[in-house]
This record gives structure tokens, sequence and C-alpha cells, in this order.
């Protein structure tokens, strides 16, 4: 089950997850298996099961079960886009215009 793939772990029904031993889960399931879970196979995980996580695995499924509007998320250095000023030439030509139009 190691090699499961985005599809194959979202087919599986949140029932079977609690059935599932919890020395096989903390094996089968990696937290990368376990950021695919959707909340309610995460809600499934039983505290037999989450005791036998690693603190990887435990720090991936309280990250599905955490709503997003409660997490702590840090944006800092990830953007490749423009930076959010005005670049020296425009304040310099917007300087310019202020120069010719209040004479």
């Amino acid at each position: 089950m190691s090699a499961l793939v985005k599809e194959q772990i979202e087919g599986i029904i949140p029932v079977a997850i609690s059935m599932i031993p919890a020395d096989k889960f903390a094996v089968v399931f990696n937290q990368k298996h376990i950021s695919m879970f959707f909340y309610e196979q995460a809600a499934a995980v039983t505290e037999e099961q989450l005791s036998k996580m690693s603190d990887v695995q435990k720090t991936a499924l309280s990250l599905v079960l955490t709503p997003w509007e409660a997490r702590p998320v840090d944006f800092r250095g990830k953007s490749l886009g423009l930076a959010l000023s005005h670049s020296r030439l425009c304040l310099i030509l917007g300087l310019l215009m202020l120069l010719i139009i209040l004479p």
C-alpha cells in the first residue's frame, strides 16, 4: 500500500480507515499519504492509530483536520511575483507631474 496515489487514497471510505490495525496504519500511511486525506478520512483515525503514528504523521493529520481559517499561514519568501511597492521611476514621474501641474 505504500505506493498509493491520490486517487486511490480518496477512494478509501472513512470506516475502512478506522478498521486498519494501528501498527499497519503507521507503516502504510506516511505523512505524504496522510496529507492527501480528506477531512472525514482524517476524522476517522482512531486514538490507537494516533498513538502509533510518528510526530511527522501526526502533524500531517492535524493539518488535514485544521480548517484553513485557523491555520497560521506564512507566505514570506514564497512568492516570485512583483513587489508590492512603487518603483523609483514611478515615484520620480509622479513628482515631476506634480511639479508641472502645481507651479
